[in-house]
């Protein structure tokens, strides 16, 4: 996705975007798409921010508008547009996404706190009922649902199902004072998501 994003054989032409655009794009016959993106996003925002009467403080344009980053023109890092990478979903109303990961194969924040070999191999989804202390829906073949699995009969991976992702040190473990890891205890694990309901 990110190398798609930057490739200039998929470049844009900018259209009337292009008196936005600065030098060296505004006389590029094509810019690259996030070039595109950032710019046309900034104004957008600006033209909104503009319209605000009376203006916002300088300090909530500063703090809030920037997501907590120092601006490149005061002094913050200027962020490369043409890195294959990009940026994480910030994690606010977390409690209200689930399934999670990028193929909905964790049914809860509870779940996805678990190194991935312990994690459910299938779940139904589909539910409206929230399971509020694992976070996550309520597995139930009741209503509209269908069973997610990660494994066929035979205990093969479905190709795209798999749940293995963010395990280990950073995401379901943490270093003890000897450097070696630990998986989190469950009073951790609900320390976490209790956290992450804050969000």
């Amino acid at each position: 996705m990110a190398m798609n994003f930057i490739s200039p054989a998929l470049n844009v032409k900018p259209g009337v975007m292009r008196q936005y655009l600065p030098e060296p794009f505004q006389s590029m016959e094509t810019v690259p798409r996030a070039v595109m993106l950032s710019f046309l996003v900034k104004n957008v925002i600006a033209k909104q921010i503009a319209a605000i009467d009376p203006p916002p403080p300088e300090k909530w344009l500063e703090q809030d508008l920037s997501g907590g980053h120092v601006r490149p023109e005061k002094g913050g890092p200027n962020p490369r547009l043409n890195d294959p990478a990009y940026k994480a979903r910030p994690l606010n109303g977390i409690w209200a996404t689930a399934p999670y990961l990028h193929n909905g194969s964790v049914s809860s924040l509870y779940e996805l706190l678990l190194p991935a070999a312990e994690r459910q191999k299938s779940f139904y989804v589909g539910s409206n009922k929230l399971d509020t202390k694992k976070v996550g829906f309520e597995s139930s073949q009741e209503g509209n649902s269908f069973l997610f699995e990660t494994v066929d009969g035979q205990g093969n991976l479905i190709l795209g199902n798999g749940n293995y992702g963010h395990t280990g040190e950073y995401h379901t473990a943490a270093k003890r004072e000897d450097g070696q890891l630990r998986n989190y205890t469950d009073t951790e694990r609900y320390q976490l998501i209790e956290y992450l309901k804050t969000l």
